[in-house]
């Protein structure tokens, strides 16, 4: 990473008489690009963007008065910017990276500036092949009600603060890291997580043993004064402990881990739940977001938040009150008695996840499931477990695969009519429909009142739903 001397970090007062820095941001409707914009606009930047969709995330007041441009083009970066940040979407061809590069603005990517904000904070590092936004939210949302005043950078939108990043004057700095590209390594964790390991991100990981590598070399970032909270009952984790000189702690749904959860109930997919710090009884908790899985993401939120000091009643009370996020079994509304859910599930252990939780809440109703893959290279690499992951929807739509950072001859390794019919002789009742609008036409005939509609995957699906409403 270039070095850099910001001209102003998360220190610096926010002083109007300043001359406020400008940072243009390429790629800007993506999930985290539009918290660094969030982040960087409390900190009293002028702030401007470029996105070839415009919609690619919902409107989120808290930037809807930056310049943000259409498309990506030369002129759209101001002469004067003291930085350009990019999305990993964006090539180096990009034109607003050429003349940025060309009028010698200094250029981040989107880890690296994060970085560079992070380097005036304590870390707290949420990684892992699933759950990070959910509980990198949790912990922020923890440590926001608690009074600490964090800093945090989310993949998605938080419901309860209707955004995805802020800048508090708090020591601490959470950030969901990713370890696509081995993108958390520039970061600097104090307290780093890893929820679990599986096989994802095939274009740059096409080895298991990669991913693992990866995540070795992420928990050997945490220094030694630093915390490492791992998930006790997954094996690929559990690689990585024995060369590591932070204090390790785990958690799992079991006895025999750090942190433990017990005695779990749930009522319509809400569970409560009691905690256990080795062998002494922590605390009683009560979630407001359905689905067993966010029972794990909220034990190492828990665990996070204690090792910063936390108190426990505020820690029940917070995550008590934690909405959850933008797509993630979101209820976005009801049509005709058939109520909509999005969901950002993409991957087949989410997909089956994301399913038990429908049956947890929804019962017998009628599970009508719209999925649209995310990249050739997964989808076909994960072929088998897709076709069997759909096992408790009633009715799958297959739309066509969102091709994410893929060439044109990556697509045509798998298509959406393959997983569609390999769906089909898994016994669940697969509609050959791959076309939105075909798709719409399709569900407006055959929904039924009591139906239960759940769109579902990382590209543009979530947007199906407006056809609805």
């Amino acid at each position: 990473m270039m070095s850099l001397t910001l001209p102003i970090t998360t220190e610096a007062p926010r002083q109007s008489h300043i001359q406020a820095p400008l940072a243009h941001l390429i790629g800007i409707r993506g999930s985290g690009m539009t918290a660094l914009a969030e982040i960087l606009s409390d900190l009293g930047w002028q702030v401007s963007g470029s996105d070839h969709q415009c919609d690619a995330v919902s409107n989120h007041d808290s930037i809807a008065n930056l310049k943000i441009y259409t498309g990506h083009h030369a002129e759209h970066v101001p002469n004067n910017a003291d930085i350009v940040v990019f999305s990993s979407a964006i090539s180096n061809d990009n034109p607003e990276r050429k003349i940025a590069k060309t009028h010698n603005i200094p250029s981040l990517s989107y880890p690296e500036m994060l970085a560079e904000l992070m380097k005036a904070r304590s870390g707290i590092c949420i990684a892992g092949t699933h759950g990070k936004s959910t509980t990198s939210a949790m912990t922020a949302h923890i440590l926001k009600q608690a009074g600490l005043d964090p800093s945090a950078a989310i993949g998605a939108h938080m419901l309860n603060w209707k955004r995805s990043g802020f800048a508090g004057d708090g020591s601490w700095f959470i950030a969901e890291s990713c370890e696509y590209q081995k993108n958390f390594l520039k970061l600097s964790p104090t307290i780093g997580v890893i929820l679990g390991i599986e096989h994802d991100h095939f274009d740059c990981f096409p080895a298991l043993e990669q991913v693992v590598d990866a995540f070795r070399e992420f928990a050997g970032q945490i220094p030694s004064s630093g915390i490492l909270l791992i998930r006790g009952d997954c094996p690929l984790t559990s690689q990585i402990p024995p060369s590591i000189d932070a204090e390790i702690q785990s958690f799992s749904l079991s006895h025999g881990s750090d942190w433990w959860a017990t005695n779990l109930s749930q009522s319509n997919g809400i569970f409560r739940f009691r905690v256990f710090h080795k062998e002494t009884y922590f605390g009683s908790f009560h979630l407001n977001v359905p689905g067993k899985h966010n029972v794990l993401n909220a034990l190492a939120a828990i665990a996070v938040a204690h090792n910063t000091g936390t108190p426990v009643h505020l820690i029940q009370q917070s995550l008590k009150g934690f909405q959850g996020l933008q797509r993630r079994f979101e209820t976005v509304g009801c049509w005709n008695g058939v109520t909509l859910i999005n969901d950002y599930a993409h991957h087949p252990t989410e997909i089956k996840e994301t399913l038990k939780t429908a049956r947890h809440v929804f019962g017998n109703r009628r599970i009508w499931c719209v999925f649209q893959p995310h990249q050739m290279e997964r989808t076909l690499a994960l072929r088998n477990d897709f076709a069997k992951s759909f096992a408790l929807a009633d009715h799958v739509m297959i739309n066509t695969i969102y091709a994410a950072r893929e060439t044109k001859s990556d697509r045509t390794s798998i298509n959406a009519e393959t997983l569609a019919s390999d769906i089909a002789h898994q016994g669940v009742a697969t509609i050959p429909c791959y076309c939105r609008e075909s798709i719409v036409q399709t569900l407006q005939d055959q929904l039924k009142t009591g139906d239960v509609l759940i769109t579902m995957g990382a590209g543009n699906i979530g947007t199906l739903c407006n056809a609805f409403l």
